[in-house]
């Protein structure tokens, strides 16, 4: 006579219990790392305005002139360059050996900056003349020549995070978006 061993194992029941548990705890979790992963994105963006920000400081500190700080119409590159004089139209001069400094970067993919008015509740590009919108103005001294500038970095579906340049001290901290600057970008 021929015995027959019970072999340890699933039922087809068991197993489909457990996918429906891991397909629930699935959509459960991705809106959540979709909002991470976003929210990296917009503090990416942050951190390239912060950087170019202290690096235009710190040439306008070495060099003695102006350099300014600047976005593209679109809001997608980020610049910082010397500064040319509005009366003259000229740039300011440099030595043959001392090279100013002109570097841009572009923000992540899906991300755009756009300065804001928290007053106004309205966006308020300040046009240099070159098309492009001036945020700021490093002075030789370490300071900015604007008061207090806002801009709001923005991203399809996620709240958009705020940076406030100060001018006395010409350094960029990251903000909760107030209130009032929801509505000003789309």
């Amino acid at each position: 006579m021929i015995r027959r061993t019970r072999r340890p194992g699933y039922t087809l029941l068991e197993v489909m219990a457990v996918m429906a548990v891991l397909v629930v705890l699935g959509v459960m979790i991705l809106p959540t790392l979709s909002g991470i992963r976003g929210n990296t994105n917009l503090k990416a963006g942050a951190d390239i305005i912060r950087a170019l920000l202290a690096e235009g400081r710190a040439k306008a500190i070495e060099d003695g002139k102006n350099y300014k700080l600047t976005f593209s119409t679109d809001g997608r590159i980020v610049r910082v360059e010397p500064d040319v004089n509005a009366i003259t139209g000229e740039a300011a001069q440099f030595d043959a050996d001392d090279r100013p400094i002109v570097r841009e970067e572009e923000l992540p993919k899906g991300v755009t900056v756009a300065i804001i008015d928290l007053l106004d509740d309205e966006a308020t590009p300040i046009d240099d003349g070159t098309g492009r919108q001036r945020v700021a103005t490093l002075l030789p001294d370490g300071t900015c020549r604007e008061d207090s500038v806002f801009v709001q970095l923005s991203e399809a579906n996620l709240k958009p995070l705020t940076l406030r340049i100060r001018g006395l001290t010409g350094n960029i901290t990251v903000e909760n978006t107030p209130a009032t600057a929801t509505g000003a970008m789309p």
